[in-house]
């Protein structure tokens, strides 16, 4: 199973063609992240979410409101990006708390 468009929160993606995004069985690599193309951020969540098996559609939301909202700006390449949710992730104490913001 998949997090798709139709699950996402976020209401100000662009959705340009980008089919390299979405190839889940890809690895990030120095490819271009742009947090507001809906392919991208689809393409994050769902590779990271395969190789964790963390996989709900709210643990998602969880993670795309985390790209949107705490992502920093100097991050720019997929690899960068899965790299810092690997690591922010494995620090949240209480992912819970966040599953009730707003984008």
């Amino acid at each position: 199973m998949q997090y798709q468009k139709e699950d996402m929160i976020g209401e100000f993606y662009q959705w340009e063609s980008d089919k390299m995004s979405d190839a889940v069985d890809r690895a990030p690599s120095r490819r271009a992240f742009d947090r507001f193309n809906g392919h991208h951020v689809l393409y994050i969540i769902n590779y990271y979410v395969t190789l964790t098996n963390k996989f709900s559609k709210e643990y998602c939301q969880v993670l795309e409101r985390k790209i949107s909202q705490d992502l920093p700006i100097d991050l720019r390449s997929e690899l960068s990006v899965f790299n810092w949710i690997n690591i922010s992730s494995e620090n949240d104490a209480n992912i819970g708390s966040v599953l009730n913001t707003r984008i």
